[in-house]
C-alpha cells in the first residue's frame, strides 16, 4: 500500500477517525513543555534547593539568629558604635568634644567648617530582596562621608601629634584626609572626614515565590510540570510550605545583616588609620 504519511493515514479511518484538530492537540501540547537539558535542570535544582536551604535555617535558627542579633548589639553598646558613627551628621556635639579634647593637648579649635559641595549620591539600593543572598552592602550604602576642614590654633608639633591621636582620644570617629596647610603663626587648616550611618543599609527580605524560576510552560501547567519533573516539584513545594513559618524571622536577618554590615564599616575604618598603642576613648 503506498505510503500516505501522517494525515493520509488519518484520513483512510473513515467515520471513526478523530477530529484532524484534536489528533494534532497532544503534539501542540508536547511542543510547549520541552523536556530541561541537564545542564537547565542541574541550574534550576541548584537555585530551588538553595531557596528551600534558607527558608529551612530560618525556620530552625530562629533562636540562634535572636542570639546572634543579641551579641551584635552588646557589641555596638560595647564600643558605642553609634556614639562614634551616629545616624545623623551631629556637628555640634563633634565641636564640642574636639573643643573639649583639643584643650587638653594644647590646641584651640578655632572653627570647623563643612565645606559646600554636592554630597556623593547614595547608592541605589532595591527596597526587597527575595533572598539575603541577592544583597551586599558596599561602604557607600552603610555610611556616608562628611568632610570637614578644621581651623586650629596650637604648636605645630601639638597639633600633628594631636591629628594623628584623633582615634584613640575622641569618641566620635575622625580621621584625617589631605594635607595641613597652615594659615598663619600657630594657625592651620586641618582637613578631617567624619562619617553618619545610612538608616537603613539592607533591604527587607521578602522570600519571594520561587515559580517564576520555572520554565513558561511549567508556570501554566505546573500539573504536568510535577508529573514531568518531580524531584523538582518536590523542591518548590517544600519552598511554598516553608514561606509561611519563615516570614516572621526575616527580620531579625534584616537586622543582623545591618548591624553586622556597620560594624564591619567601622572597623575597616580602624584598619584604614591605623594608630599603634592607641585603645577607643569611650
Amino acid at each position: 500500500m503506498r505510503n500516505l504519511g501522517f494525515i493520509g493515514r488519518l484520513g483512510v479511518l473513515g467515520s471513526s477517525a478523530l477530529p484532524l484538530a484534536f489528533a494534532l492537540a497532544p503534539l501542540a501540547w508536547a511542543d510547549t513543555r520541552p523536556a530541561l537539558d541537564p545542564q537547565g535542570r542541574d541550574w534550576l535544582r541548584s537555585e530551588l534547593q538553595d531557596r528551600v536551604n534558607e527558608a529551612e535555617l530560618l525556620v530552625r535558627n530562629q533562636e540562634a539568629d535572636a542570639a546572634d542579633l543579641a551579641r551584635l548589639e552588646r557589641e555596638h553598646d560595647q564600643i558605642k558604635l553609634l556614639d562614634r558613627i551616629p545616624l545623623e551628621p551631629s556637628l555640634a556635639q563633634l565641636e564640642a568634644e574636639l573643643r573639649q579634647a583639643g584643650a587638653r593637648a594644647g590646641v584651640a579649635l578655632l572653627r570647623l567648617q563643612e565645606p559646600r559641595s554636592q554630597p556623593p549620591r547614595e547608592p541605589r539600593m532595591p527596597a526587597e530582596v527575595e533572598s539575603e543572598n541577592d544583597f551586599e552592602p558596599t561602604p557607600g550604602h552603610v555610611a556616608r562621608p562628611i568632610e570637614l576642614r578644621l581651623e586650629l590654633e596650637g604648636e605645630r608639633q601639638a597639633v600633628l601629634a594631636w591629628r594623628e591621636a584623633w582615634s584613640g582620644r575622641l569618641v566620635r570617629w575622625l580621621e584625617p584626609v589631605g594635607q595641613v596647610r597652615q594659615l598663619g603663626p600657630n594657625r592651620f587648616e586641618v582637613p578631617a572626614r567624619a562619617y553618619a550611618f545610612r538608616a537603613e543599609p539592607y533591604p527587607r527580605i521578602r522570600l519571594g515565590s520561587v515559580r517564576p524560576l520555572l520554565p513558561a510552560w511549567a508556570r501554566s501547567q505546573p500539573r504536568s510540570f510535577a508529573v514531568q519533573e518531580p524531584e523538582l516539584w518536590s523542591l518548590v513545594a517544600r519552598y511554598e510550605e516553608l514561606v509561611p513559618r519563615a516570614l516572621p524571622f526575616t527580620e531579625n536577618r534584616r537586622r543582623f545583616r545591618r548591624d553586622q554590615a556597620r560594624l564591619r564599616f567601622f572597623y575597616s575604618r580602624l584598619r584604614a588609620v591605623p594608630r599603634p598603642g592607641a585603645q577607643l576613648r569611650g
